[in-house]
């Protein structure tokens, strides 16, 4: 903070910014294309999203070098994997090197295991690039690179294919949602109250200072 000047929101919505105009949107009204990443996070996340989206946290560095190595030519074209009635699994990767498929992450420090949903969308990568081998690399603030191989799992992949059935099955009814997900992502989506009532009380209830006070006659 500078004077009355918060130039560091003004550096995150510019980055936010740029990252919303070089993603790849996704046609609302086409529940025929589902995309990889609609259904490796949480599918009534992804339900909203088309059907009655609010915004969301900034994309920040993530979709911002995501979308510039697209507009750069180091990504392949998006491409789809049919999976039958009519329907496809649409994505692609940051990045191809020789038969590899490449993904790039964001994290506050090095993680020590890769998050489920990046190895859920790598994985779905390899299958509609074609390719055998791939890595996600997580970069923290500090610049520092993590990464994670995978070979491609058929098992992984049918689950992602089960679930775009599903998510695309629901968007087409549009009666029922996807059931809750719980994760620790619920805290910073926009979408939390539409699943979990959330109302904070007028004042603390003395719970645990009374449990931690308590000294029972011995």
């Amino acid at each position: 903070m500078m004077g009355d000047k918060d130039y560091g929101r003004f550096v995150r919505e510019a980055m936010d910014s740029i990252a919303r105009e070089l993603e790849v949107p996704v046609d609302a009204t086409d529940p025929s294309r589902i995309h990889a990443h609609e259904v490796t996070r949480c599918l009534r996340r992804s339900y909203y999203e088309r059907d009655s989206p609010l915004d969301g946290p900034p994309r920040g560095f993530s979709g911002l070098l995501a979308g510039m190595l697209r507009r750069l030519g180091h990504a392949p074209p998006e491409a789809e994997y049919d999976i039958g009635g009519g329907r496809s699994i649409v994505g692609r990767a940051d990045m191809v090197v020789d038969d590899t498929a490449i993904i790039f992450r964001p994290s506050d420090s090095a993680p020590r295991v890769p998050d489920a949903g990046d190895m859920l969308y790598l994985n779905a990568c390899l299958w509609i690039h074609g390719k055998a081998d791939g890595v996600v690399v997580y970069i923290a603030g500090d610049r520092s690179e993590t990464s994670f191989s995978l070979t491609r799992d058929k098992r992984m992949f049918e689950e992602t294919v089960r679930r775009a059935r599903v998510l695309g099955d629901l968007l087409a009814e549009g009666k029922r949602l996807p059931i809750i997900e719980p994760s620790a992502e619920c805290a910073s989506c926009q979408y939390y109250e539409r699943c979990y009532a959330k109302q904070r009380m007028g004042k603390p209830i003395g719970l645990i200072k009374d449990l931690l006070g308590h000294n029972p006659d011995p």
